[in-house]
């Protein structure tokens, strides 16, 4: 019962199984690109569970190793997005200049900044991260706004993807500066409650883009 309450009532993990969830329902309409979305948002919840367990079983209080492998997967799955998406050679090229500096960020913060991924999350590669996710969903929108398929914007997938992590960074990256002092101080803990309402958003809003969208198949 400590482990179920662990896991899925004191933590938030259980939000983040609804757009798991509606999108395996909505399997069959998925193109390929968002299969593989799907696939790391259903690694997203089973790597927080462990990191949990790892947490408190394994290495005590020292799993932030999880998030910070976690963070790589995500933010490189979310570029591809982009790059996937764009049509323009400068703006793909844009793409693989910012998922090459996060990249070097993350470079920069083990070898010569010497921080330790068990104890400490990113910051300097999040906020890259972060910040590349916003600039080319600013982008992305512009660029619908020009074209021909901006009367079918809401039935992209696509666009509820980007619309839910640009809410999420504009939240969350901002707090990321001072993340891990924060940590530790317990009496600095009640902040973190803002990733659990911004995490509720993000998966709302993706839930219903599964629902939504119209694709067409690839082959």
């Amino acid at each position: 019962m400590d482990l179920f309450k662990q896991y899925f009532l004191d933590q938030y993990i259980y939000i983040q199984w609804l757009p798991v969830i509606v999108g395996f329902v909505m399997w069959p309409k998925l193109e390929r690109r968002f299969k593989l979305f799907l696939f790391v948002l259903l690694y997203s919840v089973l790597n927080e569970m462990f990191k949990i367990y790892y947490g408190t079983y394994i290495d005590f209080g020292r799993n932030r190793i999880c998030t910070n492998i976690y963070n790589f997967i995500y933010f490189l799955t979310l570029f591809y997005l982009f790059y996937s998406e764009f049509k323009r050679r400068n703006a793909k090229l844009a793409v693989k200049g910012f998922a090459l500096l996060y990249v070097l960020s993350i470079f920069l913060e083990l070898v010569i900044l010497k921080i330790d991924y068990n104890d400490e999350s990113q910051v300097v590669s999040y906020i890259l991260g972060g910040l590349g996710v916003i600039v080319f969903t600013f982008y992305y929108l512009l660029s619908l706004l020009n074209s021909k398929e901006s009367s079918n914007i809401f039935r992209s997938l696509l666009f509820w993807i980007v619309i839910a992590h640009f809410f999420y960074y504009l939240g969350f990256t901002p707090f990321k500066i001072g993340e891990n002092y924060f940590a530790s101080f317990e009496k600095y803990h009640h902040l973190f409650v803002v990733k659990v309402y911004i995490t509720f958003l993000k998966c709302i809003i993706i839930s219903f883009g599964f629902i939504w969208s119209r694709q067409n198949l690839q082959s």
